[in-house]
């Protein structure tokens, strides 16, 4: 993703049902993952705007899907958190469906980013998410977030596990990341991730019909 500032993002809409999606006249960048993962901080980076995106130290606050509009060629959909977000039964199984609708239907969705914390084993529902992803014939990357809050040697480790769960046998990119800046920057293992995941972004979008 370009740094020049006519290439800021905008906020475009919310939606709580299918029919609030705007018109699928642009190619879009899905940010799938567990709650509290790091999604809205990714989002920000890339953007090169610290607010854009809410973040919240609660699971499950990002109810809606999300739609940022960078320079007028693209969109980054930021999409509600699945795991341990606090909300009736009922109404989590609507976020579920509202993102199955997006995932499996929206024409314009170009990439989808799986987000998985890097500390954390392998988990199920994540494992769930890469398949159904990989189900719907779009292109897949997953993103290993937080790995500043790993030791250089613990997150080779880490990174080996992670490509060994989620890379299918590198057909799907495993791409160590980080979302903070300055500081120890220079020894973080993630240091080089957004600008990766800028490039895959820059990649999708350009091939988009």
């Amino acid at each position: 993703m370009p740094k020049a500032p006519r290439d800021r993002a905008l906020f475009v809409t919310s939606a709580v049902t299918k029919t609030g999606f705007p018109s699928a006249a642009l190619p879009e960048v899905a940010f799938v993952g567990r709650s509290n993962v790091g999604k809205s901080s990714l989002l920000n980076r890339l953007a090169g705007q610290r607010g854009l995106a809410h973040v919240s130290r609660t699971p499950g606050r990002t109810r809606m899907v999300n739609f940022f509009e960078v320079a007028g060629r693209y969109r980054l959909v930021d999409l509600p958190g699945y795991g341990y977000a606090r909300a009736p039964e009922a109404l989590r199984r609507g976020w579920e469906d509202l993102v199955l609708a997006y995932l499996t239907g929206r024409e314009s969705l170009v990439l989808n980013l799986l987000l998985v914390d890097a500390r954390r084993d392998p988990l199920a529902n994540d494992l769930r998410a890469l398949e159904l992803l990989g189900s719907s014939g779009r292109p897949v990357a997953v993103v290993a977030t937080k790995m500043d809050k790993l030791k250089s040697a613990q997150a080779a480790s880490r990174l080996r596990q992670l490509s060994q769960a989620f890379g299918n046998d590198g057909e799907v990119p495993v791409i160590p990341c980080s979302t903070v800046a300055g500081g120890k920057r220079s020894r973080d293992p993630g240091r080089e991730g957004v600008g990766k995941v800028r490039q895959l972004i820059a990649e999708r979008v350009q091939a988009w019909r």
